[in-house]
């Protein structure tokens, strides 16, 4: 990058941490977002204000060689980003990238699995307390916040 296109690069990237903490994002958005930010101008070797949308499918195309929809769909959302919030312009060129819609099945374990895992454990309490998560198909965080007064004896409920 030349020495004036870091100096101006410099400056966006600072603007866009600072606008990045101002949203209250978490550290790890932050990271992801302002990695994508570098990468970018990384792979053009000039600072990212500029760029056109042919330039724009180049860089997407060249990271679906190798990497997942989920790290380009990161990269969209930091380069919207910066575009947004440090460049106060709405990007035209969103319309070239449409990530597709894929819904993975979760891994759901078999009653002999279940079984095997409950009783490996060997506490007593923690038996029971996995026992009541998965017969009542709970949330692990539904499960630490039940208390034994939610719990109805004479109707069997909880």
């Amino acid at each position: 990058m030349k020495p004036e296109e870091q100096v101006r690069f410099d400056r966006l990237y600072a603007d866009h941490l600072q606008a990045l903490r101002l949203q209250g994002l978490r550290r790890k958005t932050v990271d992801a977002y302002s990695r994508a930010l570098r990468c970018v101008a990384e792979f053009f070797d000039r600072c990212p204000d500029d760029l056109e949308p042919n330039e724009l499918k180049c860089y997407f195309s060249a990271l679906l060689e190798h990497y997942s929809w989920s790290t380009i769909k990161v990269n969209l959302c930091g380069l919207q980003f910066f575009h947004r919030h440090v460049l106060e312009r709405e990007m035209e060129w969103i319309k070239i990238i449409r990530p597709p819609n894929v819904r993975k099945l979760p891994d759901v374990p078999t009653r002999e699995e279940v079984q095997r895992i409950i009783n490996s454990v060997r506490r007593l309490r923690y038996r029971v307390f996995l026992l009541v998560v998965y017969s009542m198909g709970l949330r692990i965080s539904e499960g630490l916040e039940l208390e034994v007064g939610d719990i109805d004896g004479v109707q069997r409920r909880v």
